[in-house]
């Protein structure tokens, strides 16, 4: 098998996945968007990222593609726990040496430049074995740059990682594989509130950062009786580093972030950028 290219980000190693479905819609539509606006401009940051997918006649749990990957998984709904994180988990523990598995919805939009300071400094910083934007979202300005530690277990509610977004560390990953479990059905559709639960059983903080939203303009998902005004990645002083719900945005948001072209050597070769 050939060996992964990595990036080293204060000496560890991530891998960002990026959920796709190539059988259903929006799902199918979504990862092509990503794929040509914001994916190769974080490549050539030198970030190691594939698309993806379930597939259940494959041979083995996962066939790895290059760009893509395949992991042995529903391609319904009812995948997307294996599909998102068991698999992707047991993958990385088995056949890769990264220390983070960084996992985003393929409706999200990454500013590439403001997503690669956001993570080095918060390995730096922090060193989160688990790091997202938590929900629920208890009162959290949400309208500026906060990131702190939250203890899940500070009371009797679930809390976890937006789906949005999350990442885990590979110190983590062998605690909390096995606890990876949905205990009822509708539970297999939601990877992020599984892997919160199974956090929470080790005693293990999450890194909550509000450079990650998981809501945007066109689908609101927090209460906002302050009316806080709600950022948008496009904007040349956001601090966002990923934005939620941005599915039929992204050509619009680089477009917006047309200057974005002056972080990359080989931006030409995505039509927004071309001369």
């Amino acid at each position: 098998m050939p060996k992964s290219v990595f990036i080293k980000i204060e000496n560890m190693k991530v891998i960002i996945l990026v959920t796709g479905s190539k059988e259903l819609e929006p799902w199918n539509s979504n990862w092509k968007e990503c794929e040509r606006t914001w994916v190769p401009l974080l490549r050539e940051l030198g970030y190691d990222i594939k698309i993806s997918f379930g597939d259940s006649n494959i041979e083995d749990y996962f066939l790895d593609e290059g760009n893509h990957i395949k992991f042995k998984a529903s391609i319904g709904k009812d995948g997307i726990l294996d599909k998102r994180l068991k698999l992707p988990v047991r993958w990385i523990l088995e056949h890769t040496d990264y220390e983070y598995y960084f996992c985003v919805d393929s409706d999200s939009f990454i500013h590439p430049k403001r997503f690669d300071t956001m993570l080095k400094d918060n390995i730096k910083n922090f060193s989160p074995d688990y790091m997202g934007f938590m929900l629920p979202a208890n009162g959290i300005n949400t309208s500026i740059k906060i990131t702190q530690y939250e203890n899940l277990n500070d009371s009797d509610t679930i809390k976890f990682a937006s789906g949005a977004a999350y990442m885990v560390s590979r110190r983590v990953m062998l605690q909390i594989l096995p606890k990876l479990i949905a205990t009822e059905d509708w539970m297999l559709e939601c990877d992020d509130l599984v892997l919160g639960v199974a956090m929470k059983s080790e005693n293990i903080l999450l890194l909550n950062d509000t450079s990650i939203s998981i809501e945007s303009h066109q689908k609101l998902i927090l209460g906002n009786p302050h009316n806080l005004p709600i950022p948008y990645i496009g904007d040349k002083n956001s601090f966002l580093s990923i934005q939620h719900y941005t599915n039929g945005l992204m050509d619009k948001i680089l477009l917006d972030l047309k200057d974005i072209g002056v972080y990359y050597k080989n931006c030409s070769r995505i039509p927004h950028f071309k001369k």
